[in-house]
């Protein structure tokens, strides 16, 4: 009973152990990492510097807001000679490697002012930043990449101060739209507002031109990509969409590459386009069958769907939707968990007929995935018709089993119904046929709106490579 109860106070000390060293390193990782509040502060002396910003998850290329206040907790006034930019923005990386400033690249007023700050008064100065690093190499920016970054306020005076740091998200825009100015070129554009993107994949479809356009920003990161080849990119957060613009903001793709720095000064800029292609950072893949893809009118047929990601994992939550024909009708499907969906189409509402199924999968921040199966409903009349018809051929001749499958059904431009019949021979029959193995044929039938069978032809398959068989006037065609 000792040594048990020594066991049970060994584990339970193991326990409490593991439980202060997760604690620890999860106390030390979060210092790591910077705080994910929205305020940071730094102090030297009596000088303390807090900033503030206005978010800490952004998509590449938007601006955040920062405010930089300095203040004197001190009982004594405190003087400093200094100009412009007074404060100063670090960008850190994951490993804490300071990767941008917001100061570099950037021109500024040259003088110096001398502030003087009583006792608690502060000095303050807003700005806004996207995060771009500058290169000298190119005197461009260069957008900042999607991952996880810390950032710290920084006072240029002396002494200098630096506040602690807070933790930065920077997403991918995960959509581009690619967009055709009148000359043929060629440029991407990544909205991030949900509204504009809409009207994007709205143009997409509908094939319009529009003004679409925004604020100019060098963007020299240029990828092995035509949309990417021209030097520069339209803001994110300010691309619109508009059907008229004012004439001095009016340009083509190539003109605003060309004449860069004049744009840049007009700030604003818009090319008479239309959306030739979109793409998203996930897309869904829809995949689809029929429990029959021929039925007799009346009977139930059921759609079976499967959802996945653009890497292949299944993907609940999706909305996915079936129409029938030109039928104003839209079925949903039930989402049966994993990836799996199902539903029900009664084939009553239809007439018998040759019907496109068409099924939709959509998800929002996913590209919506669609595709198309062929659904034939028969009724029983059709087949009797055929089957009777096919009696008094020679084609039978006792080796056919009297039955066949009405693969597609349409409307005759003059009224009646064109069939596709597919049925099997086995041996014999027409002397010229020369069978000794089951062999598949098509017919082509045409019956007038009373029923009755206008034309009938039979593409022989094996045999007789591409001759057609008229089966009403008995001789080939």
């Amino acid at each position: 009973m000792v040594v048990k109860g020594m066991k049970r106070i060994f584990v339970y000390g193991f326990i409490l152990a593991c439980l202060t060293l997760g604690a620890g390193v999860i106390g030390a990782w979060s210092l790591l990492q910077g705080t994910q509040n929205s305020a940071s502060e730094g102090q030297k002396g009596d000088l303390e510097l807090s900033m503030t910003v206005d978010k800490t998850v952004i998509f590449a290329g938007e601006d955040i807001g920062f405010v930089f206040i300095l203040k004197n907790n001190g009982d004594e006034n405190v003087s400093f000679w200094i100009g412009p930019p007074f404060f100063d923005a670090y960008l850190y990386d994951s490993n804490n490697v300071l990767v941008a400033k917001w100061t570099d690249g950037r021109a500024f007023p040259p003088y110096i002012e001398k502030i003087t700050l009583k006792p608690g008064e502060n000095f303050s100065k807003t700005i806004q930043w996207n995060l771009y690093s500058y290169n000298q190499e190119t005197e461009g920016f260069i957008p900042v990449k999607p991952g996880q970054y810390r950032i710290s306020g920084v006072w240029l005076g002396e002494p200098h101060i630096e506040t602690s740091k807070i933790g930065i998200t920077v997403k991918g825009t995960n959509r581009l739209a690619v967009i055709e100015d009148e000359e043929g070129n060629r440029i991407a554009v990544e909205p991030l507002s949900d509204e504009v993107w809409s009207k994007l994949v709205e143009l997409f479809h509908s094939g319009e031109m529009m003004w679409i356009g925004g604020k100019v920003e060098v963007f020299i990161n240029i990828q092995p990509d035509e949309y990417y080849r021209w030097g520069f990119r339209f803001k994110p957060e300010t691309i619109t969409v508009a059907e008229v613009t004012a004439e001095g903001l009016q340009a083509t793709i190539q003109d605003i590459s060309e004449n860069l720095d004049y744009w840049l000064d007009i700030g604003q800029a818009y090319v008479f386009a239309k959306v030739t292609d979109y793409f998203m950072g996930n897309e869904l893949q829809v995949f689809v069958q029929l429990s029959s893809d021929i039925i007799t009118l009346g009977e139930n047929v059921t759609i079976s769907a499967i959802v996945k990601d653009d890497d292949g994992n299944s993907l609940e939550g999706a909305t996915v939707t079936a129409t029938i024909g030109d039928l104003e009708i839209l079925f949903i499907l039930s989402d049966y968990g994993n990836g799996n969906y199902q539903g029900t189409i009664n084939t009553s509402i239809v007439n018998e007929g040759t019907y496109k199924i068409v099924v939709t999968a959509q998800k929002e921040g996913y590209k919506p995935d669609q595709t198309s199966l062929k659904l034939t409903v028969t009724t029983n009349t059709l087949c009797t018709i055929v089957i009777e018809f096919l009696k008094t051929t020679d084609v039978p001749n006792g080796v056919w089993d009297d039955t066949i499958e009405i693969k597609e059904i349409y409307d005759h431009k003059l009224g009646g119904k064109v069939l596709v019949v597919k049925y099997i021979t086995a041996t014999g029959g027409h002397p010229d046929f020369f069978l000794d193995a089951p062999e598949h044929h098509y017919a082509v039938i045409t019956l007038n709106m009373e029923g009755e069978i206008l034309s009938a032809f039979c593409v022989w398959a094996n045999f007789h490579g591409s001759r057609i068989w008229d089966l009403i006037n008995q001789r080939w065609i």
